[in-house]
């Protein structure tokens, strides 16, 4: 939460950082890059500007005297960053996005949401219809809805900075690290998809505050 550019260091990506960073972008409404390790403790990977504003060519440039081989335009770059830079890099590029949100406000647009909801329109049938309106993507963006007075049952840790937790009957992936994880009642705008593993609705949470 307290980043404006999101990095994710993943051990595996395959050809899929540039898609993967799109999602994440698309998840977090902040741009976001997908880097693996490499061999010599270099980084490399892709990044996406997503929906905001964000100038990420602009960003890379601040700081290229981290990086390797890098190249791209304002929404989309591949980058590699020099080995032992990667802590640098990730505090020079937030700084840099920080500094393009302080001259233009709206450079982070404020979430759109289609409607408010129970957790019980969730587990009863609200999936099949959501599915319905698929393929989901660039002019057909997933439905965010919004549930008010939340509780956390139980959680664990999927990932680095992602858990996974249990809202009564359904289950959400909340980025955050565990401690951060609300303890008392929130209030959460999410999108629905459906569980490879399990098969049921599962929540991917776009934001949340803490509710009365």
């Amino acid at each position: 939460r307290d980043q404006d550019f999101k990095v994710v260091v993943s051990e595996e990506t395959g050809g899929l950082a540039g898609l993967i960073a799109g999602r994440v972008a698309g998840a977090t409404g902040r741009p976001a890059a997908i880097l693996t390790r490499r061999a010599d403790d270099s980084y490399g990977g892709s990044a996406r500007a997503g929906e905001t504003d964000v100038d990420l060519y602009g960003a890379l440039y601040s700081v290229r005297h981290l990086l390797g081989e890098w190249g791209g335009h304002r929404r989309a770059a591949g980058l590699s960053v020099n080995p032992g830079n990667l802590d640098a890099f990730v505090a020079g590029v937030n700084e840099a996005i920080r500094a393009q949100a302080g001259e233009n406000p709206g450079i982070f647009p404020a979430i759109e949401v289609d409607a408010e909801i129970s957790l019980a329109s969730v587990s009863n049938g609200l999936l099949d219809w959501h599915e319905m309106l698929a393929p989901f993507g660039s002019g057909n963006y997933r439905p965010v809805f919004v549930t008010e007075g939340l509780r956390i049952g139980g959680s664990r840790k999927i990932w680095e900075g992602m858990n996974l937790v249990d809202l009564d009957a359904v289950k959400a992936k909340m980025a955050c690290e565990p401690d951060e994880l609300p303890a008392g009642p929130f209030d959460a705008a999410y999108t629905v998809t459906r569980s490879r593993y399990s098969g049921r609705a599962e929540l991917e949470i776009v934001d949340w505050k803490a509710g009365g």
